[in-house]
């Protein structure tokens, strides 16, 4: 091969690659947002559990948070799609991702390229000092710079320069952008920040707190900080969440005044006018609807519809346990029957009826074929009271036969704690027969299973109710088991 073919050869290949692509770059950008995701997903499950892995995770995050930075500044050359509003899109994705406006950052980035090499206009982003500049500095001056420009110091930069800065200019734009719209710097010069900048900033912002707040609940709060107050930008926003939460009061104050019986003359005579004062404020305040309000609305309706369908998927789940569980009467029958081995010490079987067999019970029994000597069928119930006293919370009815069955009470500021509830039982006498270290607490645990044949509930809606129910606080830690006490027995329920 010539050394013109050789040359020809290479440029086919660079162009090959140089050559912006929709089908390469889609590629690519997956191959950042899917190992993040995935990350994630390994870091929610092993916290705390596998430190090492963790660790590990956090490593390989931080490399494919790079990546997407790289994949960042190639749409802000418009050289990672063929098609400009893709690299808009992809940018502004990818930016969300780093934590920097994109278009922002893309723009200010052509400075660098302008003046590279000019070192009167731009010195890099760590402002590097010329070696007589450097001279020139006093002995604290020179230790000030090596400590600041250490590789120790990068991680601590690079938060200053991803999550901070971007914030913080964000926010003083919002602030000087409020007083002008209000008049009190009628006079000052124009904003730093374009209309076209801010607009920018903002929608990377709103979107980037968003993803933290969703975040934050999917993985857990201590692995993301709420850092950052919303401006003045988002005053509206604010002021439609309060000013609907203001009539939503209203109404709920009018509908509990008419269940405790009250004339619906006076009902809608007082609510009413409360409810004219509130619906001013709001329709005042709606005109900020497309200025952010809208951003509350929507995370307040995604909150609310995961909750009705965890509370959909309850009755449902509910309805099947009370299909499952075994009648008062069979479980006094298979407990007097005087063939049945009886294990000594005692068992505690945490169920959410006063009635029947709990199925943990039942699946005991059926894989055992032998139950405790002394067992404690025990129910927890909420009160509308704010607490309850101590010698009014548990409730103890004998069955025979060594069972008794407990109702214990909370009110709905109380933290739940079985454990203790019951040692004050047996110290009031009523109960007796075992030691409260010596219990095992026997607690059910149900995996469910989405199915395309129920028409309960949709098929997505079963769907996003098991992954809620998957990642749920388990049982045992809600109502302060020991882990040492504490047995599984596992039910599938498929609805």
């Amino acid at each position: 091969m010539s050394q013109a073919e050789w040359q020809a050869c290479k440029r086919d290949i660079v162009d090959r690659f140089a050559t912006p692509s929709n089908l390469r770059g889609s590629l690519q950008f997956l191959s950042v947002v899917v190992p993040i995701a995935a990350l994630w997903f390994v870091i929610r499950q092993t916290w705390l559990d596998s430190p090492w892995l963790d660790a590990a995770a956090t490593a390989a995050l931080s490399l494919f948070l790079l990546r997407g930075f790289v994949l960042m500044h190639d749409c802000g050359h418009h050289s990672l799609f063929r098609s400009k509003s893709l690299n808009r899109l992809g940018g502004f994705l990818l930016g969300v991702l780093s934590g920097l406006p994109q278009q922002v950052w893309a723009e200010n980035h052509r400075y660098h390229h302008v003046t590279n090499g000019n070192w009167a206009r731009y010195r890099g982003p760590l402002n590097v000092a010329s070696v007589a500049d450097y001279q020139a500095m006093s002995v604290r001056g020179r230790r000030h710079y090596r400590y600041t420009r250490d590789i120790l110091v990068a991680p601590l930069a690079g938060c200053l320069y991803f999550l901070v800065n971007p914030r913080i200019t964000w926010l003083r734009a919002s602030i000087q952008r409020l007083r002008r719209g209000s008049g009190t710097q009628a006079a000052s010069p124009p904003p730093a920040v374009s209309a076209a900048h801010y607009r920018h900033m903002l929608w990377n912002n709103l979107l980037l707190l968003a993803a933290w707040g969703a975040m934050a609940w999917a993985v857990g709060p201590l692995q993301f900080l709420v850092c950052y107050l919303v401006s003045g930008s988002l005053a509206g926003a604010y002021g439609i969440a309060v000013s609907a939460l203001m009539i939503i009061t209203t109404v709920l104050a009018a509908l509990i005044a008419r269940q405790w019986g009250y004339n619906i003359f006076a009902v809608i005579a007082v609510n009413g006018c409360f409810f004219i004062v509130d619906a001013v404020f709001f329709s005042a305040n709606s005109l900020k609807l497309l200025e952010g309000g809208w951003f509350p609305l929507l995370l307040a309706a995604l909150i609310a519809f995961v909750m009705l369908t965890w509370r959909r998927g309850e009755q449902i789940v509910e309805k099947m346990r009370i299909d499952l569980r075994h009648p008062e009467e069979e479980m006094r029958r298979k407990i007097a029957d005087p063939n049945l081995i009886r294990l000594p010490g005692a068992a505690v079987f945490l169920t959410s009826a006063k009635t029947g067999m709990p199925l943990a019970m039942a699946n005991f029994l059926r894989h055992n074929h032998a139950l405790h000597k002394r067992i404690l069928l025990v129910t927890v119930q909420s009160s509308e009271q704010p607490r309850i006293k101590d010698d009014m919370r548990t409730e103890v009815t004998e069955l025979g036969f060594g069972v008794s069955r407990v109702v214990i009470s909370y009110g709905f500021t109380e933290q739940p704690d079985v454990p203790h509830a019951i040692k004050k039982a047996l110290e009031r006498g009523l109960l007796d027969g075992f030691e409260p270290r010596a219990l095992s607490y026997i607690i059910g645990s149900e995996t469910i299973i989405p199915s395309e044949h129920s028409r309960a509930m949709s098929h997505w809606r079963e769907i996003l109710f098991a992954f809620v129910q998957h990642n749920s606080e388990r049982s045992a830690v809600w109502f302060k088991v020991p882990p040492k006490q504490a047995v599984e027995f596992g039910t599938e329920i498929e609805i």
